[in-house]
């Protein structure tokens, strides 16, 4: 820092001729003061203490040193306040003088007083405080000065200057680089002043040619000093136009009244554009006016580059861009079509469809080198680039271009978007509209490169516990509903009403008809007419704007977790705060009855509950949390756990025999299915299952109507009264319900009905009375045990029995699929149904069971009908904006749990709180910007994944196998090694009187349940 000032200090008191003026009286003979040694170059004169009084004359001076430069930064300032100095005799600084400057600048400016006591005199050394009289410029000097500017096209306050000094070498004048730069731009515009008489002497005007350029060795580049390169060179020293003030001459005179005979525009432009000297005179005077409207530019609000709002980045566009280049600088636009657009193309709109990006991206880097404010294109992109986790050395590296900011800037921006979440929650408030929210857990590794000794003592890498949100705005709306809460009384609902009965079996058969006829018509050609038949089944649902694209505004990332409540309770009074920052910016009062649905996973869900339980006896209603609520568990998860009882039952991974799961992995080389770890292979385990059950599903259907080959076309003909292509639709789908549904129940759950069927007439009802928590009487009705059936000591076969179970687990957890691509609230309650009952045989204590216990509770008893809606239709999510392209609300957050882990990934070692929340509290704002900036740019859509190969021809070998093993004809003593005690139904391993007792119990404990 000392060494910078020195060197600003030399810079100040050195003078353009390179003598240095004194400034102190010298001492008398024989007397040495320490005022009178003079203090060297480079050390700055002392500070005063009180701060020097502004003249007249000085402020004066400054607003003359402004008005010449439209662009004042503070390296400007910091210029004027060296040439006030050594004019005036005074210190000044470049804050100093900027703030004088807008101080004063709306006021009137004072009389200046007279030149005799304004400045120092030239040539006599004078007192510090005496002033020099302005010299007036001479005709010769203001030629030479322009003679100086003739070549020049980067005329920076360097380069008048260096202009000055030479001056004042030339004339008997102390000019400086800021009157110079004053004196050259007030006389820009008039008539030429007469150039220096023929008297002067051959080396005066030698002197004169020798110095009209600066050598660009002098100008410093950036903040490293280094040697210009040849095209700097060029660039410097280029010049396309000649004296513009010289008369012309005769031949040129003659050429002009020749081009104006000419009768068209046209005629007169070429000829005029064929004198070599007016061609440059007139391209002179548009740069001129380029110039000028670039200067009108770099005022304030003078452009719409200059914008840097969050609505700004937000609502780019390119057309807005071209328009401002259309209507204030047109002659720029002019220049870049007819090098971008051939004649022969001009008349072609698809060229213009790509010009507008194109023409504002040049523009925008032509005026961000301009004026560094001009930058607004620069941010968005920079944006974009933070958006996809781009590299730092990407910014390094396309910053110099022009095309980005810095990533310093960046970064800068980014942290200012934070306060942008609730933006679009609270536009969407205020139309009308209601949002949920949603968390998981994230879990990060910090590696102990990137750790502090104050955090941690042992040497080896941590585990961070975070928590993400996300709000989920909702677009269906159900206030048509009844809001009457509760709905049923819960204690007097019977058992029955969570099993599937009548109604719910035939509803299921018709799904799971849909389902085979599906696959049906895909691999049997004797099926392909029944093709429309089951694509009308399968239509969409009726509710209305289910089909619209849902926004999804990712929160900021606390620093809690989960597996503590104390922190639980802090992430649901974040939520809290969160309802009343968003619902005060909306201006809408956070009424008592405005709910909230909150949920996650099975945890997550357990942890809100156990949270808002903890805190129900809190004073306020923010404090119990009053206005979160229901509280759900998410599907995707349950998914999940349908398919990994699917591979408990029926994978083993070292089986070879044909038709099993572990098996048709190896021949098919589908090495990623790992059915040891669902979880983390989910989407191979998905499509290996899936595969294994269509392959099923075609093998039964071949038995069961006996189409020996399944490149058969005809069906057999005792199915059909009359030809098939004369049947209706109506008839092909009555033919398919019964037929196909007659496959249903010999195939897939014969078992499963006949154990619930024998169980429900051997049940056995006593009704007692129990005394409520809140001193009421309820009149319970106690399920008696059946007696245990004989087990059965018949042969079986361990083939048919494994077929039966892929047909009836694979298509519950197809149709499960399905109902959460187009969800249907009933047909997705009585599958829930059946999910419970398998769930719940495979494992008793499956804490998925009772979570749909619980929202069947919630859904048919606790929740107004409203509620219930609005609370189940929550747990979905459109993406896409069709009306199949649902995904579960836990699905999509994990989507952005991965998305905030590539971020943390990104920040290396700076993994702080506040970065991480800085960081992901502007996820929402930077999706929408890059989301507008693909839109307008028309940006490729690029799949994270490649492309998943289809599996159809995986498929026919599948069904060729199982052909060849025909493993639903019935053959006693055929076993399976690799899949031994496999019972026929997970449901036969339920005993029903204790699954109805199981749900009495829960219906009593969930009846006055705290955290719903």
């Amino acid at each position: 820092m000392d060494e910078t000032r020195s060197s600003s200090a030399k810079r100040v008191l050195q003078s353009p001729s390179g003598h240095t003026p004194q400034s102190k009286r010298q001492a008398p003979a024989g007397k040495v003061s320490a005022r009178s040694v003079r203090k060297p170059l480079f050390e700055l004169p002392q500070r005063k203490s009180e701060a020097q009084a502004w003249s007249v004359p000085e402020i004066t001076r400054l607003h003359d040193l402004a008005s010449s430069n439209p662009c004042r930064s503070h390296q400007f300032f910091k210029e004027c306040a060296e040439l006030l100095s050594q004019e005036f005799s005074t210190l000044r600084t470049g804050a100093g003088c900027s703030a004088k400057f807008y101080n004063t600048k709306g006021r009137a400016t004072a009389v200046k007083k007279d030149a005799s006591s304004a400045q120092k005199p030239l040539h006599v050394k004078a007192d510090k405080r005496s002033i020099q009289p302005k010299v007036p410029w001479s005709a010769e000097e203001l030629a030479r000065l322009h003679e100086l500017m003739k070549n020049v096209r980067n005329r920076t306050m360097l380069f008048f200057k260096e202009c000055a000094a030479k001056l004042s070498e030339e004339f008997p004048t102390r000019r400086t680089g800021a009157s110079c730069a004053s004196r050259y731009y007030d006389t820009k515009t008039r008539t030429m002043y007469t150039k220096r008489k023929s008297t002067t002497s051959s080396s005066s005007c030698a002197s004169h040619q020798t110095t009209a350029r600066i050598p660009l060795s002098a100008v410093k580049f950036g903040k490293q000093s280094r040697e210009p390169s040849a095209v700097a060179q060029k660039l410097h020293t280029y010049s396309t136009h000649e004296d513009a003030e010289r008369l012309l001459s005769e031949e040129e005179a003659s050429l002009l009244r020749a081009a104006l005979d000419t009768k068209t525009l046209a005629g007169v432009a070429r000829q005029l554009m064929d004198i070599p000297s007016l061609r440059v005179a007139l391209w002179e005077g548009f740069l001129l006016q380029m110039r000028e409207v670039s200067n009108e530019m770099c005022k304030q609000d003078g452009s719409i580059l200059q914008r840097k709002k969050y609505s700004d980045f937000k609502g780019l566009s390119w057309d807005t861009v071209v328009d401002e280049l259309i209507s204030r600088n047109h002659l720029l636009l002019d220049t870049l079509l007819a090098y971008t657009v051939p004649l022969q193309k001009q008349h072609s709109g698809t060229i213009f469809e790509q010009l507008p990006a194109v023409l504002g991206m040049v523009y925008a880097t032509i005026m961000k080198c301009r004026w560094k404010k001009l930058s607004l294109i620069q941010h968005v992109i920079s944006l974009t680039l933070v958006e996809e986790k781009v590299h730092q050395k990407v910014f390094d590296r396309l910053q110099p271009l022009g095309v980005c900011m810095s990533y310093t800037a960046t970064q800068e921006t980014v942290s200012k978007l934070q306060q942008h979440i609730q933006a679009e929650l609270v536009s969407h408030l205020r139309d009308g509209r209601r949002f949920r929210l949603v968390g998981d857990n994230v879990d990060f590794k910090v590696d102990v490169s990137h750790q502090r000794l104050s955090t941690t003592k042992e040497d080896k890498p941590t585990t961070e516990h975070w928590f993400a949100s996300a709000a989920i705005v909702q677009e269906v709306d159900f206030n048509h509903l009844s809001d009457v809460k509760p709905r049923e009384d819960l204690i007097s609902l019977p058992t029955s009403s969570f099993i599937p009965q009548a109604d719910d079996w035939a509803g299921l058969k018709e799904e799971f008809v849909t389902l085979i006829m599906q696959t049906l018509v895909e691999h049997l050609p004797a099926f392909q007419a029944f093709n429309k038949c089951w694509l009308d089944a399968a239509k969409a649902s009726s509710v209305p704007n289910l089909g619209k694209k849902q926004a999804v505004v990712p929160l900021a990332v606390l620093p809690k977790s989960e597996q503590k409540y104390s922190e639980v309770v802090d992430v649901l009074d974040y939520y809290e705060s969160f309802l009343e920052e968003v619902h005060a910016q909306a201006n809408l009062p956070l009424e008592s009855s405005t709910k909230v649905q909150i949920g996650g996973d099975q945890l997550t869900r357990e942890r809100f509950s156990g949270a808002k339980r903890l805190m129900c006896t809190a004073e306020s209603p923010s404090k119990r949390f009053d206005h979160l609520h229901p509280i759900t568990f998410e599907p995707f998860h349950l998914q999940m756990k349908i398919l990994t009882v699917l591979y408990k039952i029926l994978y083993n991974e070292k089986s070879l025999e044909t038709g099993t799961l572990g098996a048709e992995k190896i021949r098919l080389c589908r090495t990623k299915a790992d059915g040891k770890d669902v979880t983390s292979h989910f989407n191979d385990c998905s499509e290996l299952a899936i595969s294994l059950v269509n392959a099923y599903i075609v093998e039964a259907a071949c038995e069961f109507f006996g189409i020996q080959d399944s490149s058969d076309k005809i069906l057999p003909a005792h199915y059909f009264d009359k030809p098939l292509k004369s049947l209706s639709n109506e008839e092909k789908m009555n033919w398919m319900q019964t037929n196909v549904g007659d496959l249903v129940d010999s195939l897939v759950w014969p078992h499963t009905r006949k154990h619930m069927d024998a169980t429900e007439v051997t049940s056995e009802e006593t009704e007692v009375v129990v005394n409520m928590p809140d001193g009421s009487r309820k009149t319970v009705t106690i399920i008696q045990p059946p007696p245990q059936p004989q087990s059965s000591q018949a042969q079986q076969d361990d083939a048919f029995t494994y077929g039966q179970n892929v047909l009836e687990i694979g298509l519950i957890y197809k149709a499960f699929a399905a109902s959460v691509k187009v969800p249907k609230r009933n047909s997705m309650l009585r599958l829930m149904k059946y999910v419970m009952l398998i769930l719940k045989g495979d494992n008793n204590r499956s804490k998925y069971s009772l979570e749909i216990l619980r929202l069947l509770f919630h859904q048919l008893a606790t929740l107004s009908e409203k509620t219930a809606h609005e609370s189940f239709y929550g747990m979905f999510v459109n993406t896409q904006g069709k009306p199949d392209s649902h995904i579960a609300a836990d699905m999509k957050m994990e989507h952005v749990v991965q998305h905030v882990k590539g971020h943390i990934r990104y920040l290396k070692a700076n993994k702080s709180e506040k970065t991480i929340q800085k960081k992901t509290g502007a996820f929402a704002a930077l999706d929408a910007i890059a989301h507008n900036f693909d839109e307008q740019t028309h940006v490729l859509k690029r799949y994270g994944q490649a492309h998943t190969p289809s599996s159809h021809g995986d498929e026919v070998l599948l069904i060729q196998n199982l052909r060849r093993l025909r493993p639903f004809q019935f053959q006693a003593g055929r076993k399976l090694l690799s899949v031994p005690r496999l019972a026929k139904s997970p449901v036969c391993k339920l005993s029903m009187h204790l699954l109805k007792s199981w749900i009495r119990q829960n219906q009593l404990a969930y009846s006055h349940e705290i955290g719903q």
